[in-house]
């Protein structure tokens, strides 16, 4: 998908440019590790610790580690989720795909022990021989106060939209990043401010983010143990957990009655 989306982009007359590292932004001056370019609108979508975020001054948002594999095999059509001390405060997966799954785990805000042990103890629990781990931080409570600062705006991951409860985020980054750059045209042509943004990308996907983040702060009160994780999880039963990890209502409004 990344591939479509980036030819998509060239063909519109967009520049990749690969194996260049932005290392800071300052006012219109973007320094690479290939040369300093200028840009009247940078629009950071550089993941949770992102470089254009703190080059300006914006908020990192509150993230957690995670580790995935992929292991060569056969595998059951449905997506498989494990909960508890397995994967403190998060859950581990087996996602199948074609002749292989995506496995790994991700953790909560609070976990400080060492995430390949965690990991290579849940592959073993599963029979799994999955090949080199590739490691790194997802945003686990929302996005920061602010997403705009200057000529920057931040998208994706760096701005921290990413569902709390699940670690999804690419349908969320991918609205949020076509207002961006919908957002950086009104402002060059006629100067409409980039705080709209902000005001934009909120009134179309906040509600959702918000939402999630309100679910797992309630869950993150089961994930400190295992004995209580089973009995909030018998209490929500089967289909309210679905509800949730979706980051939608756990409680449906009662159906109106017909008069």
């Amino acid at each position: 998908m990344d591939q479509g989306i980036a030819a998509q982009a060239v063909d519109e007359g967009a520049e990749i440019m690969t194996e260049t590292t932005v290392v800071r932004v300052h006012g219109e001056e973007v320094a690479t590790n290939h040369g300093t370019f200028q840009g009247k609108v940078v629009i950071g979508s550089d993941g949770p610790r992102s470089t254009v975020a703190k080059s300006v001054g914006l908020e990192w948002p509150v993230s957690a580690p995670a580790m995935s594999a992929t292991a060569d095999g056969d595998f059951s059509n449905s997506t498989d989720m494990f909960f508890g001390n397995l994967a403190p405060g998060g859950y581990a997966w087996i996602i199948p795909k074609a002749h292989c799954a995506n496995v790994g785990l991700g953790t909560w805000q609070y976990f400080h022990g060492n995430l390949q042990s965690l990991f290579d103890r849940f592959v073993r629990s599963r029979d799994l021989e999955p090949g080199k781990a590739t490691g790194g931080f997802v945003p686990v409570m929302g996005p920061p106060p602010r997403t705009v600062k200057d000529n920057a705006m931040l998208v994706g991951d760096a701005a921290g939209m990413v569902m709390a409860t699940n670690g999804g985020g690419n349908n969320v980054a991918m609205i949020a990043g076509r207002i961006a750059g919908l957002t950086a045209a009104d402002h060059l042509l006629d100067g409409t401010p980039l705080d709209a943004y902000e005001t934009r990308w909120r009134a179309a996907v906040g509600g959702p983010l918000e939402q999630g983040v309100r679910i797992k702060k309630l869950a993150d009160r089961f994930f400190g143990s295992d004995r209580l994780l089973e009995a909030a999880m018998v209490l929500i039963g089967r289909r309210r957990m679905a509800r949730a990890i979706r980051c939608q209502r756990l409680l449906l409004p009662s159906a109106a009655k017909v008069l």
